[in-house]
């Protein structure tokens, strides 16, 4: 007995027609939206922190300083350049966050130590003074001067990476959102 010759046409039942729209391609966004003036965002850190330069969180002078200039619109950005966005800004936010957990390392044992010294110069100060407030403001002016102002300093700086690693985490989310748009829209469109 012969097999049975498979046909030729589908079987597979045609879509039903959808009465939703699909997802915007970049040309008809363009079409539809306003014309508007050609927004970019200059990406910036401190310049003047050399603590930020030792650190390397200031990007080195020997790139180049236009592709630090990202267009707010990711939309006229070619898929490749939102990728090396997404990329750059990830390792530069990676490694801001590997900085501020050693600044607050850093921050946690001075204030542990500076806990421990005020104990122990409570203990060996409590007659001297007749408030507790006294002996403390004592200790801030005298011996414990330096540890408090090395904790200010590490607090200034958790503040600054705090401020930095928002700003990269934006730039990431953002790319992060186009990238899946665009792929969420190929898939509408296969």
């Amino acid at each position: 007995m012969s097999k049975p010759i498979p046909s030729l046409k589908s079987n597979a039942t045609p879509r039903a027609r959808s009465s939703s729209r699909g997802a915007r391609s970049g040309s008809s966004v363009k079409k539809k939206s306003a014309p508007s003036s050609e927004q970019s965002l200059r990406v910036r850190t401190p310049a003047n922190s050399e603590w930020l330069h030792q650190q390397g969180v200031i990007v080195p002078e020997g790139l180049d300083p236009s592709e630090e200039i990202i267009r707010l619109d990711f939309t006229s950005v070619s898929d490749r350049h939102v990728g090396a966005i997404h990329s750059r800004f990830s390792v530069r936010h990676a490694h801001a966050l590997y900085i501020r957990a050693g600044v607050a390392t850093r921050l946690l044992r001075l204030k542990r130590k500076h806990r421990l010294d005020l104990a122990k110069y409570r203990v060996r100060n409590e007659l001297k003074f007749k408030t507790l407030k006294a002996l403390e403001e004592d200790f801030s002016l005298g011996p414990g001067r330096k540890l408090e102002a090395s904790i200010m300093s590490l607090e200034i700086k958790a503040t600054m990476m705090d401020s930095i690693i928002e700003g990269f985490m934006d730039i990431v989310k953002a790319a992060s959102r186009e990238m899946s748009r665009r792929d969420s829209e190929r898939s509408s469109r296969d």
